[in-house]
């Protein structure tokens, strides 16, 4: 087993940075600061710090969902990451966990 992080970072479905979306966006950037893999998530609906509800609503196509992408790595290049992100001028709610992680049945690579 190893120690890590885990890095998520939430954000509406349709949002852009650069004229790409953000999902596509971040996993170029987070292949870039050296993070070896990550996912993506689509909530069924979710609320901000704002309150108003963001769901994909039964007959209303231009509502957005909400998003997560998750990364587990070190701390160093989860630092990195947020440090590149900043850079870009992108505001995304994140938050950071440490983790114990491993490969089940085998070595890690």
């Amino acid at each position: 087993m190893a120690r890590g992080v885990r890095l998520e970072i939430y954000f509406p479905e349709n949002a852009k940075h650069e004229k790409v979306l953000v999902q596509e966006w971040l996993f170029g950037a987070a292949r870039w600061a050296g993070i070896a893999g990550g996912a993506m998530y689509q909530a069924a609906a979710g609320y901000g710090r704002r309150g108003e509800l963001r769901d994909a609503g039964f007959f209303d196509a231009d509502r957005t969902q909400p998003m997560m992408a998750c990364f587990i790595t070190t701390p160093i290049l989860a630092e990195t990451f947020l440090d590149y992100l900043a850079k870009e001028k992108l505001r995304l709610f994140y938050t950071l966990s440490d983790v114990e992680y491993g490969v089940v049945g085998g070595k890690q690579d």
